[in-house]
């Protein structure tokens, strides 16, 4: 039981992957959904070169959303948490 209540320490370069990751997530989508690709008339290859990067950036919300978790696995449930969401 005592494994339940203590908090995990946090490991900075753990976190430093957390920051990373997001910065990718912005990247993906402003590659993706900014229509800059369309402003700048830029040639087939780096339109292929640019998709193949955003979509490969699309890890990286796997990566934030198991790095959050991870940290949460061991915190208490509890119900008025979603009430307060909701």
């Amino acid at each position: 039981m005592d494994n339940i209540t203590t908090k995990r320490e946090r490991n900075s370069n753990i976190e430093l992957l957390r920051i990373i990751s997001m910065l990718c997530i912005v990247i993906g989508h402003f590659v993706g959904q900014s229509g800059i690709l369309k402003i700048y008339n830029i040639n087939n290859f780096n339109i292929i070169f640019l998709n193949i990067i955003s979509n490969g950036l699309r890890i990286a919300t796997n990566i934030f959303l198991m790095i959050g978790t991870y940290f949460m696995v061991d915190s208490k449930y509890k119900s008025k948490n979603i009430l307060k969401i909701y």
